[in-house]
């Protein structure tokens, strides 16, 4: 005999129950399959609800402004830095301080910007020469008293501002005007 060989041999049952395996396996794997596509066949669609009633109003609500917004702005320009910032700081105030007196509160005016640049002059012989440096600064400015606008605005530019910009008239508070328009959507649904 053959005692130092191996045998291999294959149990008659090995090919059909390798195949019933695979059956099973395909049968499980097809099962998980058509789940899979039945779950994201929803995909990005409602959900129906049985019994359910939609009923859509609208509510409108118009309504005059009552405030206008604006910028001030106001550069100043000079060979070293502090000089060009107190300048700048000056006037600025002293248009603040002039708002305050026709009414303006100080809480409906915010510096939005704040800059120092350098500046510069081109000369065909040198090219750019630094000539200075500017300050810009901007404050936009809450009016609650519309008949005061235009004097505002004048006065802002007399006192030394170099841009006066951005006027707007809007609603102080539009939520309670939202909320209005709301209610009124509400009623008019109702009545259907």
């Amino acid at each position: 005999m053959d005692e130092g060989r191996i045998h291999h041999h294959k149990p008659k049952y090995f090919f059909p129950l390798f195949g019933l395996f695979m059956i099973i396996l395909i049968i499980f794997l097809g099962a998980e399959a058509r789940n899979a596509f039945r779950r994201y066949a929803y995909i990005g669609k409602s959900e129906q609800t049985p019994y359910t009633i939609t009923i859509s109003g609208e509510g409108k609500v118009t309504a005059i402004p009552d405030i206008a917004t604006f910028s001030i702005g106001v550069i100043s320009e000079d060979k070293e830095v502090m000089p060009a910032q107190t300048e700048n700081t000056e006037k600025m105030n002293a248009i603040i301080d002039e708002l305050k007196k026709l009414g303006v509160e100080a809480e409906d005016m915010k510096t939005t910007q704040y800059n120092i640049r350098p500046a510069y002059d081109w000369t065909s012989s040198r090219g750019q020469v630094l000539r200075g440096y500017q300050v810009s600064q901007t404050v936009t400015v809450k009016i609650r008293d519309l008949d005061k606008v235009g004097e505002i605005i004048g006065k802002a530019g007399t006192l030394g501002a170099n841009d006066v910009s951005g006027l707007t008239f809007t609603i102080d508070e539009p939520e309670k005007l939202r909320q209005q328009a709301r209610e009124e959507a509400l009623l008019a649904a109702k009545k259907k």
